[in-house]
């Protein structure tokens, strides 16, 4: 069935790591991917309201234990230089956005318009392994 004025959809990704994995792809304990949710959900959708179309998202990780990266343990200041490396783990996040887009607003010209993160989550980019002083990074405007 369609609908002309609206439209959307929703999807939902569930990764857990087999026997055979490599240790160095996961966390401390072995339960998860590095920097990878467990559990990540999706929806997005659309609204078309005359000539411009409203489209907000929401994106969430819901479970604990949260998204992990590896980290050095006592890595500076430490005389071996070949420390251990630990997980740490991150609050799962829910990061809100919204897109506005206006088609042929004059011949062939379209615009659209985007806010992402409207809650303000406080998000960082993950990485799944150990790159030195290359840490987490807080994302633009955070």
């Amino acid at each position: 069935m369609r609908y002309p004025s609206f439209g959307g959809f929703l999807n939902f990704a569930y990764c857990k790591p087999l026997s055979s994995t490599s240790a160095f792809f996961l966390s401390s304990d072995g339960s998860q991917f590095m920097a990878h949710p467990p559990v990540k959900v999706n929806v997005a959708g659309y609204y078309q309201l005359g000539p411009v179309q409203i489209g907000p998202s929401l994106s969430t990780s819901r479970r604990a234990p949260a998204r992990p990266r590896r980290t050095p343990v006592e890595r500076y200041g430490n005389s071996n230089v070949n420390a251990p490396l630990e997980s740490q783990k991150y609050d799962p996040v829910v990061l809100l956005n919204l897109n506005l887009f206006a088609k042929n607003i004059v011949q062939d010209v379209d615009v659209s318009v985007a806010a992402y993160n409207l809650l303000g989550s406080d998000y960082e980019l993950i990485q799944p392994y150990y790159g030195g002083t290359h840490r987490c990074r807080r994302t633009i405007g955070r």
